[in-house]
Parts: structure tokens; C-alpha cells; sequence
């Protein structure tokens, strides 16, 4: 019906949970609070094809371990972001799985380009934000990570992203309704379903297939048509807000 499918009234403010995200119980003190999200960005190393930084929460109450941001440039000016939790305790794919080599930042390349001309991370012990752009043109940012877009702890992770998008957004699978996305929420992880439709709305028909990719063509700039991966070895819901 697309209706919340709890709600709860009386003396307290109405809850509906298709509105409602990140509420955990747990025991005061020991436990991570999803409802603090704000990291702090230390620089590690920089080199011209990458660059390394340390997320620590910004809130040490919240217990949560600090992350491992890792930022290269690969060929074919292909961008790579990879978030690690450097206690190991995430699973993630195997590098064996994947072509491990496409990215070889120490790899001969045939021009000057640096990681600095597409990507620019906020300065050291300010609130972490992340941004990639067009080349040399930090003014035309195509995807960004904001310091309140991040959750990721052992078994959950959480990412908000803002998109530089002409709102027509196609991906995250094969669909037998409208190429472009729509406002909703996708699922990549539907293998057996019974009815592959998926068009987004609840109560929630599923893409048949893996495929957490989308692409799109930026509003402003250059214009160009670009992609994101999501390499990440969970189930996953995307939800498209446009």
C-alpha cells in the first residue's frame, strides 16, 4: 500500500518507520551510537597517485573504531575510494576475486594527472568530507560524502551520498520497467526471487542479480556521463532520492 507498516501515537511524537533510521538498544557505554556520525580527518601518507587518511569519531563516547580512507587515481581516470576498518574486523571482497591490478598506482602513466585534481578531502582535524570532481575543476563536484553520510561499524554500513545528476540515473541492475531510476529503494541482492520487477516502491520487488553500480550525466561542467561501484561484500539497499 506504501503506507509506514508501524506507527505509533500518543503522548510522544508520531513514529513511522519508513521515515525513521539507525535505532539501536543496547547497554549504555559499551555499544556504538548510530546516532553520532561525525568523523574527524587525520592526513597519513600523499603521494601523487594516492592519498591516505585516519577517520576517527568525532564523539569518543560513541566507542566506534576508527576507519582508514584510502584515495587513488587508476587509470583511465578512474577513481577509487576505499573505506577500511584497520582492526579487520569487516569482511570485504577478496582482492584475489577482482582484478586487484587495475588500480596499480605505481604503474607508468601517460600523462601528469594527480589524485589532488579529482578528489579533495577536507583539511586535517576539521570534519570529514569528501569530494571527487572534474579534472582540475573543484567546482564541479560529481560526488560527495558529507560528514554526517557515514555509519560503519562490524556488521552495518550506512552511506549517504549527493550526486551531481541531470536526474536521469540508470543502473543497479536489469529491470523489465523504466530505464532511468526512479525515487525509491532498490535492492542488490535478490538471488531466487519469484518476481524480478522492481520499480522501487514498497513493498519492495527486487532486482534479480548483483549489480550495485549506477551511472548518470553531470547538471553542470563538462557534462560528462560517469559511474560508481559500490564493491562491498553485504546485502544492500539503495535508496534514490532525486
Amino acid at each position: 500500500s506504501g503506507k509506514p507498516f508501524l506507527k505509533i501515537s500518543g503522548d510522544l511524537s508520531t513514529i513511522q518507520f519508513d521515515e525513521t533510521s539507525n535505532i539501536v538498544y543496547g547497554k549504555t557505554g559499551k555499544d556504538i551510537n548510530y546516532c553520532v556520525k561525525s568523523y574527524t580527518v587525520t592526513a597519513k601518507t600523499d603521494t601523487p597517485n594516492q592519498k591516505s587518511f585516519i577517520l576517527k569519531r568525532t564523539d569518543l563516547k560513541s566507542n566506534g573504531f576508527e576507519l582508514l580512507l584510502t584515495v587513488s587515481l587508476c587509470p583511465d581516470s578512474i577513481v577509487r575510494v576505499k573505506i577500511d576498518d584497520p582492526a579487520g574486523k569487516r569482511f570485504y571482497v577478496p582482492d584475489s576475486s577482482v582484478n586487484s591490478k587495475f588500480c596499480d598506482v605505481t604503474a607508468k602513466r601517460n600523462d601528469e594527472a594527480t589524485v589532488a585534481d579529482f578528489v579533495t578531502v577536507s583539511a586535517d582535524g576539521s570534519a570529514f568530507t569528501l569530494q571527487i570532481h572534474e579534472f582540475q575543476n573543484p567546482n564541479n563536484v560529481y560526488f560527495k560524502i558529507n560528514d554526517d553520510s557515514l555509519i560503519m561499524t562490524e556488521y552495518y554500513l550506512n552511506l549517504n551520498v549527493q550526486i551531481n545528476t541531470n536526474q536521469k540515473i540508470y543502473g543497479l541492475g536489469e529491470r523489465v520497467t523504466d530505464f532511468f531510476l526512479k525515487e525509491g529503494i532498490y535492492t542488490t541482492w535478490a538471488m531466487d526471487q519469484t518476481d524480478p520487477i522492481d520499480d522501487g516502491k514498497p513493498p519492495g520487488k527486487n532486482i534479480y542479480g548483483t549489480h550495485p553500480v549506477f551511472f548518470t550525466r553531470a547538471n553542470t561542467g563538462s557534462k560528462y556521463h560517469w559511474g560508481m561501484l559500490n564493491l562491498n561484500a553485504n546485502a544492500q539497499d539503495t535508496k534514490v532520492t532525486l
